[in-house]
């Protein structure tokens, strides 16, 4: 499903992309302005800056402020933007999103997730994302999502002890 594929190349973060069905550094002006930076094994995006696509992340992925619009005063627009990771996926902020992809995944994580803040993950009209976890789910604050959620509960590796839901989440 995966547009990009966020690696490390010689400890670097590189932005990957099928050529001939092997993953290939990209160079285009598409890759550079994806809006996701690397630094410590982490990959994130923050500010008000992403590009619509599914993203396979080797490592962690952080989204946090308001990607593609939303902040200082701006209407905020859903992104279609869909994360499988084989490390943690940390989503705070007030982003706005909708699955990207035809099989409407949103994340997908080997470890764990932690959904926080005012995140919208719902339209009304007819979205149904999916949410898929290995480990353990966080979700806390305001968070809006419209689908379905699975959570396996294997032993965490990734920092979440159990499973938790506070504050005023909206989850349909």
């Amino acid at each position: 499903y995966a547009g990009y594929k966020l690696t490390t190349v010689g400890g670097a973060g590189v932005v990957q992309t099928l050529v001939n069905g092997t993953w290939t550094t990209c160079t285009t002006a598409a890759c550079k302005s994806t809006g996701w930076s690397y630094s410590g094994g982490n990959w994130s995006i923050s500010g008000n800056s992403a590009s619509s696509a599914t993203y396979y992340v080797e490592g962690n992925a952080t989204v946090s402020g308001s990607p593609n619009g939303g902040g200082s005063g701006k209407k905020a627009t859903n992104l279609a933007l869909s994360i499988i990771a084989t490390g943690n996926i940390t989503i705070s902020g007030t982003p706005k999103f909708t699955p990207e992809n035809n099989a409407k995944i949103q994340f997908v994580t080997d470890k764990d997730l932690t959904i926080s803040g005012n995140t919208d993950l719902d339209d009304t009209t007819n979205v149904e994302g999916q949410i898929m976890v290995r480990e353990q789910i966080s979700i806390s604050g305001n968070p809006e999502f419209q689908g379905r959620i699975i959570v396996q509960n294997s032993t965490s590796t990734g920092g979440i002890a159990t499973n938790t839901i506070t504050g005023n989440p909206t989850l349909t």
